[in-house]
This record gives structure tokens, sequence and C-alpha cells, in this order.
């Protein structure tokens, strides 16, 4: 019984975290996205290789705001849990606050090592592919 209850907290802030995420990753990314146009516009390039370059800027933008939302979806639910009362199930089922505090501890350290994974690899990785894009593409003038 105390799994499922661990196991539902957590499945409730990585559900919250992808959505929170997504959402103002979608955000950033078309903020920048606006920000690549000159591309376009005034290097010349096609709309192929803007949709590429921008599309592979994205992880870098979810693993610079991955600790923000981390935080905000994290207090998110344990308000929404307090305010309903259902971290009162976790006491009454006999769970310790310090094992609380220390699965939360253990699931922040997990979202930690995947952000230092994202930024030392993923990212990294697909600003070169984008860069490399971006360099070996012809200058077309908006031909297909």
């Amino acid at each position: 019984m105390k799994k499922l209850l661990f196991i539902n907290f957590l499945k409730d802030v990585l559900k919250l975290l992808l959505i929170i995420g997504l959402s103002l990753g979608t955000i950033i990314w078309i903020m920048q996205a606006v920000n690549f146009l000159k591309f376009v516009t005034e290097d010349g390039h096609n709309l192929q290789v803007y949709f590429s370059y921008t599309f592979l800027n994205f992880p870098k933008i979810i693993h610079r705001i991955l600790p923000f939302i981390f935080f905000i979806a994290l207090f998110q639910q344990i308000s929404n849990y307090e305010d309903k009362n259902e971290l009162l199930i976790f006491w009454t089922h006999g769970i310790k606050k310090l094992k609380f505090v220390n699965i939360v501890v253990m699931f922040s350290l997990s979202i930690v090592l995947f952000q230092v994974f994202l930024g030392s690899y993923i990212s990294p990785l697909g600003q070169k592919e984008a860069r490399n894009y971006l360099r070996d593409s012809n200058i077309d003038y908006f031909q297909h």
C-alpha cells in the first residue's frame, strides 16, 4: 500500500512536470523561433533549414528550464495533496514524514541526473547538429 501511494504521488508530479515543461518549453521555443526568422529573411535559407534549426534547439530550452518547472510541479502537487487532505492518507498509513522527504529527494536526484545527461550530451549534440545543418545548407532564397 505504501508503495502505491508513493508511485501515485510520483506519477502525479511527473505528469504535471511534463505538462508544465511542454507548455513553457513551447512558449519559449516559439519566442526563439521568431528570432531565428532572420535565417530565412536575411540570410536566404529555406524553411526546412529554419524548422530543423529551431527543432534542434528544443533540448537546450528544456535543459535550462527543467529545475524551475520541477520546483513548480513539486510545489503544486504537494499543495494539491495538502488541500485535498491526501497527505493525511500518507501519515495515517504509517508513512513517516522523513520517508516521504527521502522519496522526494531521491526523485529530485533522478531529475538532476536527467538534467545533467540532457545538458552534457543531448543538448550539445543537438546544438552541434543544428550548426552543422545551418552551415551545410545552401542559400537558396525561398526555394523548395
